[in-house]
Formats: structure tokens, C-alpha cells, sequence
């Protein structure tokens, strides 16, 4: 995942002390960890919830996105614990508080000039808008336009691992449209910048959205084969 201790002990301003920042930086990878491995999305928001309030206090704008990525994460995941046979959100009221405080925060980070923080928030958007059961057309077509604008945002910030984080992003919107011919370029992008920046759990992420791009594309024909092709030459 996002090397979050690094980032966050990373020089802020002159209020915050060094034993706030590592406090942050230990909630949040706590609950970073928590969220990717599917362990709790009740604890990992709020050791998030915690880490927000210390990065806010000491003004670290970069951390505080972070956490809230991570608290919105947690709520589309609570959103979608158990399934019916219609495929229906368990919570679909989580989903939606989700929905408010990713728009919510997008414009506050927008007003402030912050453009980390707006891509973050528009890859949470992106996101909610797959995690939606059944997913909406209009809403996912919004979504690949709100993750190209993020992934813009973070290349020119020169943010490699979440401009990859965004790329799987765009992997996720372009299978919940059934974009077969789409979805190689963003993964293998992905696998790219990770391994570039020596994040081995998230180059194995990037490969894994790949495989599973491999799995739900259709059986037969080019499409299929020319994802094969991409696991193979990503794997080298």
C-alpha cells in the first residue's frame, strides 16, 4: 500500500510535534491495513477517524486526504457486507453518507486550492460509484470522467503510487461497464508505477486486478486474449 508513515513524518509546520505526526501516520497505516485486507471497515474507521483529527491538527493537508479515503472506504464497504440474489446494497444508507462527505470534502479541497486532496476525493467518487449495487450507467460514466481528472491531477503532482492507485481505479469503473477492450492499459499502467516506486503489495494489487480483469472478460475472442497477454508481459 501507500507508504503512509513516510508521508506523513514528513516535514509539516511548525506546530505539529513529531509525536503527532508518528501517532497519525500509525492509525492510518493501521487502518489502511485493516481496510485492504478486509479485516474490519468498523475499526478501520476509526482508527481513520482518529488520524484525520490529529493530520488536521497539525495541518498536514496530504495525511488528512489520506484518512478520509480510507473513512469513505470503509463506509462503501459497510455498504456492501452481505448481498441479496438482486445484488442490492446491505446498507445502501452507508453508500450514500459515503457519497456525501466524499462530495462534501471535494469541495472544501477545491475551495483551499488543495489538488491532492481534490484528486483523492474524486478517486473516492469514482470508486462509490462502482461499489453501487446495481451499478448506475450514468453514474459510472461520470466516474471515468472524475478518475481521468484525478489521474491528471496526480501525475502533474508527480504522486506516483495513488496516480496508480488510480489507474486501478480505472480498472474498476471500466469492468462495471463491461469495457473489455479498456481495462488492460490502466492495470498494467498500474503495475508499472508501483514497480517503478518499488511498492512490491501494490504492484501485487495492480497484478491481481489484471488476473481478475483476465477472469470476468468474455471466454473467447481477442479481448480475452489480448489480457492474457498483458498478465504475462506485466509479470516480467
Amino acid at each position: 500500500g501507500v507508504d503512509l508513515a513516510s508521508r506523513l513524518c514528513g516535514e509539516g509546520p511548525a506546530m505539529a510535534s513529531g509525536e503527532t505526526a508518528t501517532e497519525a501516520a500509525g492509525l492510518l497505516a493501521s487502518a489502511t491495513q485493516r481496510l485492504e485486507d478486509d479485516e474490519d471497515h468498523a475499526e478501520a474507521n476509526r482508527l481513520a477517524t482518529q488520524a484525520l483529527a490529529l493530520c488536521r491538527q497539525r495541518g498536514d493537508g496530504k495525511g488528512a486526504a489520506d484518512a478520509l479515503r480510507v473513512i469513505i472506504g470503509s463506509q462503501a464497504f459497510a455498504s456492501q457486507v452481505t448481498y441479496d440474489k438482486f445484488e442490492k446494497s446491505s446498507n445502501p444508507q452507508a453508500l450514500e453518507d459515503g457519497l456525501r462527505r466524499a462530495r462534501e470534502e471535494l469541495e472544501a479541497f477545491v475551495a483551499a486550492g488543495d489538488r491532492y486532496g481534490e484528486a483523492c476525493m474524486l478517486c473516492s467518487l469514482a470508486e462509490l460509484a462502482v461499489d453501487r449495487r446495481p451499478a448506475l450507467p450514468a453514474e459510472l460514466a461520470e466516474a471515468a470522467e472524475k478518475i481521468a481528472r484525478a489521474r491528471g491531477l496526480l501525475r502533474d503532482l508527480g504522486e506516483r503510487k495513488m496516480e496508480a492507485q488510480a489507474h486501478l481505479v480505472t480498472n474498476a469503473v471500466h469492468l462495471a461497464r463491461r469495457s473489455w477492450r479498456e481495462v488492460c492499459a490502466p492495470a498494467r499502467e498500474a503495475v508499472r508505477l508501483f514497480r517503478e516506486a518499488g511498492d512490491r503489495r501494490g504492484e501485487a494489487r495492480a497484478l491481481h486486478w489484471l488476473s481478475t480483469s483476465l477472469a470476468r472478460a468474455p471466454a473467447t475472442g481477442s479481448t480475452a486474449e489480448s489480457i492474457e497477454e498483458s498478465l504475462t508481459e506485466a509479470k516480467h
